[in-house]
């Protein structure tokens, strides 16, 4: 499959239901390897329920685009989804106009054909054409592969906090991204 083979679009706020299983399992693809079953459940019954996300699919201060994969933009089709938000601000960046990639999932099966590029892509020309300056996102330590991604696409880090999952407090790491 190449790139040619996949269709975006931005999200709606009837997209809930499919957002919500493709986030869940994407989530737990991510991270359920390395930590507690009962940090994971506590996590996805905060961040991924379908009163949260139709919440965040209605903020104005938040964008989702969906991927699918195939020639139709149908529920089953539904591979990838990445989030921008300009609700959150880190102290460090200020100064600056900045917006931040707050997620970017991909289903492991569908790794490798350049969906993670072209949520990616598609995430920097919004920021783009939006006028803001920096892109920023968050990462936990323990993500080499989303570490080194974001690396390649020419994000640094600068600085790092403490994300609190479950009974244990986590070391997310920033990066960021000049636009001009």
């Amino acid at each position: 499959m190449d790139s040619a083979t996949l269709l975006l679009r931005k999200a709606t706020p009837t997209d809930v239901g499919p957002l919500l299983q493709l986030s869940r399992q994407t989530f737990m693809e991510a991270f359920a390897a390395q930590n507690k079953p009962e940090n994971m459940a506590a996590y996805m019954e905060d961040a991924f329920t379908e009163a949260q996300l139709a919440a965040e699919l209605r903020d104005e201060a938040s964008t989702f685009f969906l991927v699918f994969s195939g020639n139709e933009l149908k529920e089953g089709n539904l591979v990838g989804y990445a989030k921008l938000r300009t609700s959150k601000m880190q102290p460090a960046l200020a100064d600056y106009r900045a917006i931040e990639i707050q997620r970017i999932y991909v289903l492991e099966r569908m790794k490798g054909r350049k969906i993670g590029k072209l949520l990616m892509q598609t995430c920097l020309d919004t920021a783009q054409s939006q006028g803001f300056e920096v892109v920023w996102l968050g990462v936990w330590e323990h993500n080499p592969a989303a570490i080194a991604f974001y690396q390649r696409w020419g994000f640094a880090q600068f600085s790092s906090y403490i994300f609190h999952f479950g009974d244990e407090d986590q070391t997310d790491l920033l990066f960021r991204k000049f636009l001009r």
